[in-house]
């Protein structure tokens, strides 16, 4: 109990410091749509989204009379971020996590592959293999936003938040593996696939380290009492991520001898695309 009232009244030092200084405080939950996108749809194809969360605190400082433009900037944590893509030659995927060897089954032999994997010892997968990829995120984001005169009587006003800057770390990634079985008289390529989906594979050592997103916003805010009191937000957001969200791996090349595969890098880039409703208020 002595912690939590501990926590309350440090925020709520922390907003009335913000607030002394001329600075807005704010909170905001961010429900949203997140995929993957891919620069090379013919070996790399997007195949799914996932739904995700987000919430965060932003700080806003008006460098003008009227409150119409702002410098913001503040903190979010994102759950669930990424989504679902076809790798439609298959290959060694995952080069640098240790994935559960007990799913997964040699499509040559039908024996478990269950042997220590190790990096370097990475387990090819099949072709029309299909990961989805949920990531959690640590973000910081900065933007501009600009803020229409009250309309009418209205309480409200109209707002773009644009550019919005964004820098992301992950904190956690995991995985779902679906490679699919190769049955009757078709000769199996070479690697292992899942007879089962593989879920929640400790995907992390896999994903970049460091996530780069540009973004916009639009929406209103309404004033319940009076115009510089608490305000409450709503609006959508969208971002971009540019940096490659998985790290480099390697696919499958002219498979010629199904014994003896070759592999190519793949230079796919793999950002994400994130589109939502942020609610928010503002003190």
């Amino acid at each position: 109990m002595l912690r939590k009232f501990s926590l309350l009244t440090a925020f709520l030092l922390t907003v009335l410091y913000v607030q002394a200084q001329g600075f807005k405080f704010g909170v905001h939950v961010d429900p949203m749509i997140s995929l993957m996108a891919s620069n090379d749809k013919k070996n790399v194809a997007p195949n799914g989204a996932n739904m995700a969360f987000g919430f965060g605190v932003e700080m806003e400082y008006y460098f003008s009379d009227g409150e119409n433009y702002a410098f913001t900037f503040g903190g979010n944590f994102a759950l669930n971020k990424g989504g679902k893509l076809n790798y439609e030659d298959g290959g060694k995927i995952f080069m640098r996590s240790e994935l559960d060897n007990e799913m997964y089954i040699n499509n040559r032999t039908n024996i478990s592959a269950n042997v220590s994997q190790t990096p370097g010892t990475e387990l090819p997968l099949v072709a029309g293999t299909n990961v989805r990829y949920n990531i959690n995120y640590i973000e910081v984001p900065f933007g501009l936003k600009l803020r229409t005169n009250e309309l009418g009587q209205s309480y409200l006003r109209a707002f773009f938040h644009l550019p919005i800057v964004t820098v992301g770390v992950p904190v956690s990634a995991r995985g779902t593996v679906d490679a699919p079985r190769t049955t009757g008289s078709v000769t199996p390529p070479p690697g292992y696939y899942t007879p089962e989906i593989s879920k929640g594979e400790n995907i992390y050592k896999d994903i970049n380290f460091l996530q780069l997103s540009l973004g916009t916003g639009a929406g209103v805010e309404y004033a319940p009492n009076e115009d510089g009191g608490l305000r409450l937000v709503g609006g959508f957001y969208y971002n971009y991520g540019f940096i490659d969200t998985v790290k480099k791996n390697q696919l499958f090349d002219d498979i010629t001898d199904p014994n003896a595969p070759t592999f190519k890098e793949n230079k796919a880039r793999t950002g994400f695309h994130n589109i939502g409703l942020r609610i928010g208020i503002i003190f």
